[in-house]
């Protein structure tokens, strides 16, 4: 390269080179000046001809490639390797089945102007003839960059992906990179408490896209959900502070099926795995014959027990009752702090901050609004995060304490509430 580039993109691939050179594709459209861009490549355990491909590419390419081969067999090693050797100011993290549009690069580079962390759209791809938990996969993604995208979302350490992420070099450097402990299970979530307990500002972009051709099949997405429950118990041994927020709802009622699954997943995991075979081998029976009912309950039984069978696998049975017993789900106590709306106080920032840990009780004039408990692992209350927060409770609690304090007192309300 004839001069430093500005921005280092790293995709990570693995026996993907289809996928691979479609994503570089899509990069060689981008609408950004390619000469400030290097692209970094790093290939893991591959036994395809991807390295090959990669530089047979690089020869003709508007942009550099830089091509690294390593055998860690982790993605999260995989993109550290590519931070390692990445020279650019701005990273930016892309997985090889991710298609850009040719905005993404912008819009990540106009984010992180005013942000520390810019998180991508990823667009769902699906097959012509799309399953039900590809479809429900979907509709979680789409549900997730929705809430992400609304004004005064507060953003928390569930919102970091990894599959289209860009920040800075020297941020991503003074955090160590992903947790290799954590690879293969939520590293993003991981590296998300990171980037909070940073004070990082996050973002989300839906104008940095791209289409994600997920290739999963069902083993896939229930070996994921496994690895989901193992990588939540190694979460709250990293941080005790969500062992309530992620396994407090396990106290509540729950119908007899999940006991049981629970149950097997915790007492019996061999069998289990057993009754799970069966469960599969009948969701694709419900499924080819559109039993839709059977078929949503299946696969439901089938998340259900692979989530507990990964917390049962990391915890140990005789941990079980002991590490349940410690998991309470956060709450208003009695020790919240109060803010009443109709007159707000001008130390509202420390008050937020105390608030924040301990939960918020906001009122009108005396009169309850709303309630909001602690929520670890998210970015710092603000007064917009509140203004979100009563406008999504508006019609239910918020307007009808208006009307009384309006109407009892007649008194004007110093907070906006529309």
């Amino acid at each position: 390269m004839s001069k430093q580039p500005l921005i280092s993109l790293i995709i990570p691939t693995h026996n993907r080179r289809g996928p691979l050179l479609r994503c570089l594709d899509s990069i060689a459209k981008q609408n950004v000046a390619l000469e400030q861009l290097e692209v970094i490549v790093v290939a893991d355990s591959c036994r395809d001809d991807t390295e090959t491909a990669v530089q047979t590419y690089a020869a003709t390419a508007p942009f550099h490639v830089r091509l690294v081969s390593h055998t860690a067999g982790s993605a999260a090693a995989t993109r550290n390797l590519g931070a390692e050797i990445a020279i650019a100011p701005t990273l930016i993290f892309l997985d090889d089945d991710m298609e850009a549009t040719p905005g993404l690069i912008a819009a990540h580079l106009a984010t992180l102007e005013h942000a520390d962390v810019s998180i991508g759209y990823s667009r769902p791809i699906l097959p012509v003839r799309p399953s039900r938990w590809q479809r429900d996969a979907r509709r979680w993604w789409e549900d997730r960059f929705r809430t992400m995208a609304t004004p005064g979302h507060r953003f928390s350490y569930e919102d970091v992906f990894s599959g289209n992420l860009a920040l800075r070099a020297a941020l991503f450097a003074r955090l160590g990179g992903f947790d290799l402990a954590f690879a293969g299970r939520l590293e993003d979530y991981e590296l998300g408490m990171r980037l909070i307990a940073q004070g990082a500002r996050l973002h989300f972009s839906y104008a940095a896209e791209s289409s994600h051709h997920d290739q999963s099949d069902l083993t896939t997405w229930l070996r994921r959900v496994r690895m989901d429950g193992i990588a939540h118990v190694m979460l709250v041994r990293s941080y005790p502070q969500l062992h309530g927020a992620i396994f407090g709802h396990t106290h509540l009622p729950v119908g007899l099926s999940t006991r049981l699954l629970r149950r097997l997943a915790w007492a019996w995991p061999q069998r289990g795995d057993q009754f799970l075979a069966l469960l599969i081998q009948l969701l694709h029976i419900s499924e080819a014959l559109t039993l839709t009912l059977t078929r949503d309950r299946l696969l439901r039984l089938s998340r259900e027990y692979n989530y507990w069978r990964g917390v049962a696998a990391e915890i140990g049975s005789r941990q079980r009752r002991a590490w349940l017993a410690q998991a309470i789900l956060p709450d208003v106590g009695p020790d919240a702090i109060q803010i009443d709306l109709a007159h707000l106080p001008h130390e509202w920032e420390h008050i937020l901050s105390v608030g924040a840990q301990k939960g918020l009780i906001l009122s009108i004039n005396g009169f309850v609004a709303l309630r909001m408990p602690p929520v670890p692992g998210a970015e710092p209350l603000t007064l917009t995060h509140l203004r979100r927060a009563l406008l999504n409770r508006a019609h239910q609690d918020i307007l009808p304490a208006v009307a009384i304090q309006i109407f009892s007192q007649g008194e004007e309300l110093c907070w906006p509430v529309s």
